[in-house]
């Protein structure tokens, strides 16, 4: 196995995170595009990345066999850091 491929496979985790900071990144640059409507984008933003966090909590509550269980809660104390860490920064924006 290469080199990569054996890191992909040890930290799939870290994937996880830099595909979701790329996207709020864009998400963000796309609110703050139109400077008269970026505050407004902004709040949107916020409501949409805290309804995601309450889907995670969702699922994490939700009856999930052992495999699933550590599946999830390995992506969500991985994830969730940094959304909560994205939140602050909105509500710093605004």
């Amino acid at each position: 196995m290469a080199k990569k491929e054996k890191w992909v496979k040890d930290n799939q985790g870290q994937m996880i995170i830099t595909a979701g900071q790329i996207v709020w990144t864009h998400e963000c640059e796309k609110a703050l595009s139109d400077p008269d409507a970026a505050r407004k984008n902004l709040k949107l933003l916020k409501k949409k990345w805290i309804s995601y966090l309450n889907k995670l909590t969702a699922v994490t509550r939700s009856k999930l066999n052992k495999i699933e269980r550590n599946k999830v809660r390995g992506g969500s104390v991985r994830c969730c850091p940094v959304t909560h860490g994205r939140q602050r920064h909105c509500q710093k924006s605004l």
